[in-house]
């Protein structure tokens, strides 16, 4: 997990590399990390619904809070979205876990050092983000 930096109307926020496509796995891992950099409980997720296990629950127990996930096929496939209210939301980029380890680290590596973040998670994952 990485997150961007700091920048006024950018579309992703951080990059995540899940290890699985079972959401209830992935997501009770993601909360807390999203939770910390919110600075309070995240109480919402939204995720693509066919970019996932079909196992999807509508609520996930983390810790001792419920967290709310929709599902939907409107959203990016390589993106999803966390917060605590309507007006603290994260979106991140999905690295698709199948991905080649090595590959995914390198781009994990190269997000985490760029001072600028791709517009899209469509550019990163297809190689057209160069970084800088």
């Amino acid at each position: 997990m990485v997150w961007a930096p700091t920048a006024a109307g950018r579309r992703l926020d951080g990059a995540w590399w899940p290890g699985s496509l079972d959401a209830s796995a992935e997501l009770g891992a993601l909360v807390p990390l999203v939770s910390e950099h919110l600075g309070g409980p995240v109480k919402r997720a939204s995720a693509n619904i066919d970019a996932w296990d079909p196992d999807q629950p509508r609520r996930l127990r983390v810790g001792d809070g419920l967290v709310r996930i929709g599902w939907f096929r409107t959203l990016d496939p390589a993106t999803v979205t966390l917060g605590r209210r309507s007006d603290e939301r994260v979106t991140l980029l999905v690295i698709p876990p199948s991905l080649d380890p090595a590959t995914a680290r390198r781009l994990l590596r190269r997000l985490s050092a760029a001072s600028v973040w791709p517009d899209s998670p469509t550019s990163v994952l297809s190689g057209a983000w160069t970084g800088d």
